[in-house]
């Protein structure tokens, strides 16, 4: 699906209209859910976080988030996403580390209340939890058919699954 075209009411230095992601950066940006990594820039191709992904996707889904400055409102964030089922307990423990693909998808899912069946179901071999979430989501065409389940995703990648 292509991302809308939307009228910028911010502007942001390192996501351009040819910048990959771009309708779903600013449409986040815009709306909110998203804020940039200083000096007024996002950083769409930096990998994500673990506490940059819960301050997304509580934003995302209306979550307050209680504290004073980034650490407290993050580690809120990190928090309850944890009590909300949308974050793994290795994840909460190690929230400065990056997150990768089946991670964040699984998270998305989670939050978007999305099953994800084996895919003994549909006739195929038997796959792992995390190469089922990859299956999905490839099959929702949220990642190419080359994504692995242990890369980093990027924080533009990150904002096109929660767009």
């Amino acid at each position: 699906e292509e991302l809308p075209r939307i009228n910028r009411v911010a502007s942001i230095p390192d996501v351009t209209s040819s910048t990959a992601h771009a309708g779903a950066v600013y449409l986040l940006y815009n709306a909110g859910v998203l804020a940039g990594t200083g000096a007024g820039t996002f950083s769409p191709d930096a990998p994500i976080t673990v506490r940059q992904w819960t301050v997304m996707i509580c934003r995302a889904y209306g979550v307050q988030m209680k504290g004073n400055g980034w650490m407290e409102q993050s580690q809120s964030g990190v928090d309850a996403a944890y009590g909300n089922g949308w974050l793994s307990e290795t994840a909460v423990v190690s929230p400065e580390t990056q997150l990768c693909r089946s991670a964040v998808l699984e998270s998305a899912f989670d939050a978007a209340q999305i099953p994800v069946y084996d895919n003994v179901l549909y006739g195929g071999k038997a796959l792992s939890r995390e190469e089922n979430v990859l299956r999905v989501g490839q099959e929702l065409g949220l990642c190419s058919a080359s994504s692995t389940v242990g890369e980093s995703v990027t924080r533009g990648e990150a904002a096109v699954y929660l767009y």
